[in-house]
């Protein structure tokens, strides 16, 4: 199965290990990588109102980083989770947060897992492979019908 993913996160080196962690899921997934939560938003609206979605990158899941330079990945969140386009999307959110304000409010504001960063593949990895047999992540066979 492949996956359409996009990752937001501003750090180089963790967006790297990131993408050669998600190859470990069987066929490699499409990435699209974001350093700033504008363009990640505005990429996924305009794709998002393209034609068919052959013609178009339709995102299963996102990956999202809470500390990003233009705004806070909660307001990342609380914007996808109020557009019509976006909220059915899965997010994970993958941060170094460590406190417990950060993990109410990822619930609260719709993701569906926060991890928190260690350099863990196989936390992350999990948490994909169980969304996936959940079926809350649709296969490329859903995406067709869109």
């Amino acid at each position: 199965m492949e996956l359409n993913i996009i990752l937001i996160e501003d750090e180089p080196d963790t967006c790297e290990m990131i993408e050669t962690w998600l190859e470990d899921l069987g066929r490699k997934p499409q990435v699209k990588t974001f350093s700033m939560g504008a363009g990640a938003l505005e990429f996924m609206e305009q794709e998002m109102a393209k034609g068919p979605a052959s013609d178009r990158f339709v995102p299963d899941l996102v990956i999202l980083d809470l500390k990003l330079p233009d705004q806070s990945g909660l307001e990342v969140l609380k914007k996808m989770k109020l557009s019509k386009a976006l909220k059915n999307i899965e997010v994970i959110v993958n941060s170094a947060a460590d406190d417990p304000e950060s993990l109410r409010n990822t619930y609260k504001f719709g993701g569906c897992i926060f991890i928190q960063k260690k350099g863990e593949p196989k936390l992350l990895l999990d948490a994909i492979r169980r969304l996936m047999m959940a079926g809350r992540v649709r296969r490329p066979d859903e995406l067709r019908a869109l």
